[in-house]
């Protein structure tokens, strides 16, 4: 999750999601990403665990005010 592609940090992420791996420290990073397109795609990730987290949930609302109208949006469907 380290790479400075934004491609392979999220192929890298879907992969440690899909094995359930993915760690919530790790989910956090992504959330704040640089790349609006992995911080879109770590809120899809995210939607399993907010539930469990009160971190995550408080991460995921402040993407409603993100930069980015995806990351936006995305973060509007993950809370609902």
């Amino acid at each position: 999750l380290k790479n400075p592609q934004p491609t392979s940090r999220l192929h890298a992420a879907w992969l440690l999601h899909t094995h359930h791996l993915l760690k919530e420290e790790m989910l956090q990073l992504l959330l704040r990403d640089e790349s609006a397109v992995v911080r879109e795609n770590a809120l899809r990730m995210a939607e399993d665990y907010l539930v469990q987290s009160n971190q995550l949930w408080t991460e995921v609302q402040h993407r409603m005010s993100d930069g980015n109208d995806r990351v936006r949006m995305q973060a509007a469907l993950s809370i609902s």
